[in-house]
């Protein structure tokens, strides 16, 4: 294989490199933000962790129509509903595949990017 590489002309063997040290430096920057890990808890965090659920229902829903992204709005609700289920932070948690929830104390959806979910309420009613 690495006959092959030196065979190449020098200008597909420059492109070659730099598209891998390119490659390289995003991964080590951290590469796509949807994706890091959050910093570990502080003593403050796990302390609340151990205490009782916030006195909420929430729902995590998909973005509404009004939010133009070409990314798919079940990926990231997936995502964001096992995350709030997992956290144990509500007394209510669900998912709904609708951009219009309803009877619930919050909504909380993902916006497609590298942003924190978006979270609207309290909910009217």
């Amino acid at each position: 294989m690495l006959t092959r590489f030196t065979t190449l002309p020098r200008s597909k063997r420059i492109l070659i490199v730099v598209a891998v040290l390119t490659f390289v430096a995003i991964g080590v920057s951290g590469g796509c933000g949807a994706h890091r890990r959050p910093p570990p808890l502080s003593a403050e965090e796990r302390a609340l962790l151990k205490s009782e659920p916030l006195p909420y229902s929430v729902t995590v829903a998909w973005w509404d129509d009004e939010t133009k992204t070409k990314k798919d709005p079940q990926a990231y609700g997936d995502s964001l509903a096992r995350l709030v289920a997992a956290s144990g932070a509500f007394k209510i948690s669900r998912y709904e595949r609708s951009s219009t929830p309803s009877g619930q104390d919050l909504v909380a959806t993902s916006t497609g990017g590298d942003a924190a979910p978006e979270s609207r309420g309290p909910a009217e009613g």
